[in-house]
């Protein structure tokens, strides 16, 4: 049965190790796939990026295209407007031909204006073939020779836009997978700090007898019965012996009577505690009654003013008001004799005064 635990064991720990080597191994081939890719991304980059500037300082100042078109274009129109000009001509002198009269005819200009009729026409021809065959094809070549050329740029431009996005998104792809795995890590490293930290502050309970404490088992709940009662949520004094360290007939060095003046120093201390914790409250509270007794005692005053005023107006008709009103103010004046609530309280106030030192035992802070 221990074999086959042990081999159990062996076989989950092995199984363990070699899933954590897989995962580790698997990682690195994928991020190192996604690093060649980016370079090769980057490279694609630069190669497009060449290649434009390439193709346009051949454009600028090899091929001097710009020039060349503009040159090309002015031919093109001065070629075209040759050839409308000696087609102008032609059709005047047809015109003049039609406009000899019969003497012109006897006299031989109808022969005369035929022959330059014919060779306006010659004129007309030769201008229309130089247009034809020699400008136009020139200059519709090099505007061919310009739009491939702006192709192969924009094509150039648009992969190398292209690339840069896809290597972007690569880059942003990465950067939060290595993100998420680094926070992996940082966290199960904080999770081994953890337990190496516990592990290192764990406490072995033992009985009295030096033997593991059965009720303190790690791991484990602790039992019940070594845990405070609800008893202890309430702090009290009546477990404290109040004449600790003055008793007669008692071994001051004893371990019972130390115990018993350590135990009432700290009640002491956490009787000024909590006076301290709680004055504010007491202050506050003091202070609000305060204010509530001398607003009654306004509106008494008020209260008493009027109805004074009220009995000084009806002593005129009846004696009986102004005897009662005699009866009050006596009343009035006792009260102002007598001592006032504040000074009432301050002589029957019993509360600790935290001025007074505590008793100190000799050898216990």
């Amino acid at each position: 049965e221990n074999t086959s635990a042990a081999c159990l064991l062996q076989r989950t720990i092995r199984g363990m190790f070699g899933r954590w080597k897989r995962n580790e191994l698997l990682w690195t081939r994928e991020t190192e796939r996604r690093r060649m890719l980016i370079r090769s991304l980057r490279a694609d980059d630069e190669y497009y990026c060449e290649a434009r500037d390439e193709l346009q300082s051949k454009i600028d100042t090899v091929l001097h295209l710009d020039e060349a078109l503009e040159f090309a274009k002015a031919q093109y129109e001065a070629t075209e407007d040759k050839v409308r000009e000696k087609e102008y001509d032609f059709l005047a002198m047809i015109h003049e031909r039609k406009l000899v009269d019969r003497r012109a005819v006897e006299q031989g200009w109808s022969d005369e204006v035929s022959r330059f009729v014919l060779e306006h026409r010659a004129l007309v021809t030769n201008a229309k073939l130089e247009f034809l065959f020699a400008t136009a094809p020139y200059y519709r070549s090099l505007q061919q020779q310009q739009d491939e050329l702006h192709g192969e740029l924009r094509e150039l431009e648009e992969l190398a836009e292209e690339t840069r996005r896809v290597r972007q998104e690569q880059v942003e792809a990465l950067y939060k997978r290595e993100t998420a795995y680094r926070r992996e890590q940082r966290r199960r490293e904080k999770r081994r700090h953890v337990a190496d930290q516990r592990r290192r502050w764990h406490v072995t309970w033992l009985t009295d007898d030096g033997k593991v404490d059965r009720r303190r088992r790690p791991g484990r709940p602790v039992d019940p019965s070594i845990v405070a009662g609800p008893e202890r949520d309430l702090f009290t004094q009546a477990n404290v012996d109040l004449f600790a360290g003055a008793n007669d007939g008692v071994d001051a060095y004893s371990v019972e009577e130390l115990a018993n003046q350590v135990a009432l120093q700290n009640a002491q201390n956490q009787r000024v505690q909590y006076g301290a914790v709680m004055t504010p409250l007491f202050e506050g509270m003091a202070n609000f009654t305060d204010e509530i007794a001398r607003v009654q005692l306004e509106k008494a005053a008020q209260l008493e003013a009027a109805e004074a005023a009220r009995e000084r107006a009806q002593q005129r008709t009846s004696p009986r008001a102004a005897r009662r009103a005699a009866r009050r103010e006596a009343r009035a004046r006792a009260s102002i004799a007598s001592p006032s609530r504040q000074q009432a309280k301050e002589s029957n106030d019993t509360s600790i005064d935290r001025d007074r030192p505590f008793p100190q035992v000799d050898g216990v802070e």
